[in-house]
């Protein structure tokens, strides 16, 4: 039987960047759960059945291949496929050997480069994917950090190079949220959106808290969609790595619940709306699986066997606006996009399923 895992918290957001420009209000936004106004219908074609897979996470493609990040893995965290379904490899063994891992972290993928990047302690580390295929010895490069960066942070959660060798670093756990590293400078941005209406404090702890991440193929924006509630928050990198804000969307209201016995930790409780659950991008859209649902339906008796996942793709634009959104008729647990025309996703089914889907066709 299938283990339903809520993706627990961490994923937030800091990135090693140049302050420029602070907002100088910081008002609660409004919230709109009516941001697409209609839904079409894009039929799933699938292309494998019975994948080897214990929860998927997140997805990526490069090329001609698709990969899978495998957040429960018990040998490889990644296993690679092609665009006809068929399983090619395996990578990012689990262990603690020569370019293996012991605990998943969140991967940053880097399409154009064929790069997937993660952090751990004290580095940067790269997989070549192509090269990593073609059988090449080559295939994982390691560069640390310096050392000024642990003195602004007491836990990073990830971290990724830009083309220009710079640093973006994306970090969990206390008040820094975006950080830039250039040479032995390291500055820090600390501005969350007004969302919860409660302070920073719980601001930043909802976007700890499993929030998805993706970053422009030329770097230039990032967006974070929240799982606790639907704020999706759009950002401007520029040349010289310095930020600003290009837009926050609420859609859902984060409603959440305290941790007993830890004051400063919250989760999802049975009113929450269930936000972001996967993002993807291209350089033209983000595209999303975006719930709705309650977290009380989470719990409900049937949702081991029936659980809310969404059936519907939700596409927005850099710019925060709505694009499209379309039904699939499956129940969708991860999502990756190859430009514009294809997206693959994962379906939650009693065998878990590989789907290509074509959403503006």
């Amino acid at each position: 039987m299938k283990r339903i895992a809520v993706l627990g918290g961490y994923l937030v957001a800091l990135l090693i960047l140049f302050i420029r420009c602070t907002p100088k209000d910081n008002k609660p936004i409004t919230y709109n759960d009516e941001v697409f106004t209609r839904c079409d219908t894009t039929p799933a074609t699938v292309l494998a059945q019975g994948l080897p897979i214990h929860y998927p996470a997140s997805m990526f493609t490069m090329d001609s291949i698709i990969g899978i990040v495998d957040f429960q893995a018990s040998d490889f965290f990644i296993p690679l496929y092609n665009e006809k379904g068929q399983a090619i490899d395996n990578m990012v063994r689990k262990g603690r050997g020569f370019g293996e891992i012991t605990d998943y972290n969140d991967f940053i993928i880097k399409k154009e480069e064929g790069i997937v990047s993660f952090y751990s302690p004290g580095k940067i580390i790269e997989y070549d994917v192509l090269a990593y295929l073609s059988d090449s010895t080559s295939y994982i490069k390691e560069y640390p950090l310096p050392a000024e960066v642990y003195q602004k942070s007491s836990f990073y959660h990830n971290a990724v190079r830009t083309k220009s060798g710079k640093y973006l670093l994306i970090e969990s756990f206390d008040e820094n949220r975006l950080v830039t590293v250039n040479g032995k400078t390291c500055n820090v941005y600390k501005t969350y959106p007004n969302i919860s209406g409660e302070g920073t404090e719980k601001d930043a702890a909802i976007f700890r808290y499993a929030s998805k991440m993706a970053i422009k193929g030329d770097y230039s924006r990032i967006a974070f969609g929240t799982y606790i509630g639907g704020v999706l928050d759009i950002l401007q990198i520029d040349d010289t790595l310095g930020i600003s804000p290009v837009k926050t969307l609420g859609i859902y209201k984060p409603v959440y619940t305290k941790v007993k016995n830890s004051p400063d930790a919250i989760t999802w409780g049975d009113e929450t709306p269930i936000g972001f659950e996967a993002m993807d991008a291209s350089d033209r859209y983000l595209y999303t699986l975006l719930n709705g649902t309650l977290g009380k339906n989470l719990k409900a008796k049937d949702a081991i066997n029936n659980p809310p996942f969404t059936e519907k793709i939700s596409i927005f634009d850099w710019n925060g606006h709505a694009v499209k959104q379309t039904y699939t008729g499956k129940k969708l647990m991860g999502l990756t996009n190859k430009g514009d025309s294809i997206c693959y996703a994962v379906a939650y089914d009693d065998n878990y399923s590989l789907l290509k889907i074509e959403p503006f066709k």
